[in-house]
């Protein structure tokens, strides 16, 4: 206000560029060897439920918090209208990807035959043999066989149904004769 005393330690104001904020988060000491200066960053805030700003990680602490076990990351997001503020509260996103080799089939050539996963396998042109499978994590339309199978041997995909279906009548049949 005019003709207001100001002591030269009070501060008065602060000149600040939000084209783009920091963004500063918590990880822990056992996933910071997954973290990378560079990487991509996914921020989410309550403000705009839904919608998620992307940035990219400018620095990883040196130092842990004896307390928390964690080390400080910072993120840079582009800010160009504005929407993220000073003090918001944020949720901090850093996707890792990890590579894993495994056996991965159609999604469409396991069968659930009495509760347990099958697929037909394909001996010759005209025979196929049912082997149980235990399947693993689904990616996109397949999914991860993780025991039952081994590499290069072929599946059918297109057809299984028809297989399953005529694997039961041949079952109903034969109980039918034993009875």
């Amino acid at each position: 206000a005019q003709g207001e005393v100001i002591n030269p330690d009070r501060e008065l104001f602060t000149v600040a560029d939000l084209a783009s904020v920091w963004l500063q988060g918590d990880v822990y000491q056992k996933d910071i060897g997954k973290i990378r200066v560079g990487q991509n960053a996914q921020v989410m805030v309550d403000s705009y439920p839904g919608e998620t700003f992307t940035g990219r990680v400018t620095n990883v602490s040196d130092v842990l918090d004896p307390d928390t076990r964690t080390a400080k990351v910072r993120c840079e997001v582009a800010n160009r209208d504005g929407r993220l503020k000073l003090q918001m509260f944020a949720t901090l996103a850093l996707p890792i990807s990890t590579a894993k080799q495994a056996l991965v089939i159609p999604a469409r050539a396991v069968q659930d035959i009495d509760g347990v996963p099958t697929v037909f396998v394909r001996v010759d042109d005209e025979h196929f043999e049912t082997r149980a499978v235990r399947v693993g994590a689904p990616v996109g339309d397949s999914i991860e066989v993780a025991e039952g199978l081994k590499s290069g041997e072929r599946v059918v995909t297109d057809g299984a149904l028809m297989l399953k279906s005529r694997l039961k009548l041949r079952v109903e049949a034969e109980e039918g004769e034993t009875k």
